[in-house]
């Protein structure tokens, strides 16, 4: 699974904790591991990061210790929870397993330039070139005009 996909799935089990922690007798039981996975979501080494960058090896032990987080938040305030709180913080810490088993944590590969000799032309160039062919047109058009700025009409 790419990474991406992993961080998309972090920020739904937070939202998703949170949003039942607004409807718990104890918010902050449900409340305060949504947060955390919020946090770690949005500071992984990601397309979709939004603080700073923490790497993909150390996200992935953050994980871990998440998942360790929710099923001792489980069994530590199992009482003071509905079953509903119980079973969505034990149903995080399952989906949080599959995703850390299923997800690619290598770090995207950088892109290698192209060098001059090669035969395809790439975007970039092919931008250019359009650029320049309208401009040598628009420079064209302007050049027609006489001394006096008149085109002859």
């Amino acid at each position: 699974m790419r990474f991406w996909v992993h961080q998309a799935l972090e920020y739904l089990l937070a939202a998703l904790l949170m949003s039942q922690a607004l409807q718990s007798p104890k918010p902050v039981i449900l409340g305060t591991p949504g947060i955390v996975l919020l946090v770690l979501a949005a500071s992984a080494d990601g397309p979709l990061r939004a603080v700073g960058p923490l790497s993909r090896p150390v996200h992935r032990v953050l994980d871990i210790a998440a998942v360790i987080g929710l099923v001792a938040s489980a069994a530590v305030f199992w009482s003071a929870l509905d079953f509903v709180g119980v079973i969505l913080l034990l149903g995080a810490a399952v989906a949080l397993v599959v995703l850390i088993v299923r997800t690619d944590y290598r770090p995207k590969p950088a892109r290698v330039a192209r060098s001059a000799g090669t035969s395809s032309i790439s975007s970039e160039e092919v931008g250019r070139r359009a650029g320049r062919l309208v401009g040598n047109g628009v420079r064209a058009w302007r050049g027609r005009r006489g001394p006096t700025g008149n085109d002859g009409r």
